[in-house]
């Protein structure tokens, strides 16, 4: 015997809607120039089906990724959070940053330039697996200066 799924079903396995940015803390400003001694927040909003969400039981796990453009080393941040299946509002996952985690092994003459992208995968909560739910986002570039 076979168990099939409608493709309604099947169509409701991906993202209602994916959105990204990145804020400058305290004022919350949309922001690609980050200025030495501040705080920032990368804030993800994953959309799924509210049918969809129920099922699923697992976890996001997100990675902002910051690619140097020149010479030094490219940065990785990851964070795992639980789904909140039981609310069908978008999920917001939020993300902490401060200016010195680009910076901090060495500043060009000028400041530095990273190309930002943000990707999310749902795991199961069983082994953390990937569970055929994931997505990835261009945040753009940013400027660093001291």
């Amino acid at each position: 015997m076979t168990i099939e799924s409608p493709a309604t079903v099947c169509n409701k396995l991906q993202f209602q809607s994916f959105n990204v940015q990145l804020f400058e803390e305290p004022a919350h400003e949309a922001t690609s120039i980050l200025t030495p001694g501040s705080r920032y927040k990368v804030v993800i909003k994953v959309e799924l089906s509210a049918k969809l969400k129920r099922i699923l039981c697992g976890k996001w796990c997100v990675s902002v990724i910051a690619e140097r453009i020149g010479a030094g080393a490219d940065k990785e941040k990851h964070v795992v959070v639980p789904m909140n299946n039981c609310d069908d509002a978008a999920d917001t996952i939020v993300v902490e940053l401060t200016e010195d985690w680009l910076d901090k092994d060495g500043e060009g003459p000028c400041g530095n330039i990273y190309s930002l992208y943000v990707a999310v995968v749902a795991l199961d909560n069983c082994h953390s697996k990937p569970v055929g739910l994931a997505g990835f986002a261009r945040l753009g570039d940013v400027f660093t200066f001291s």
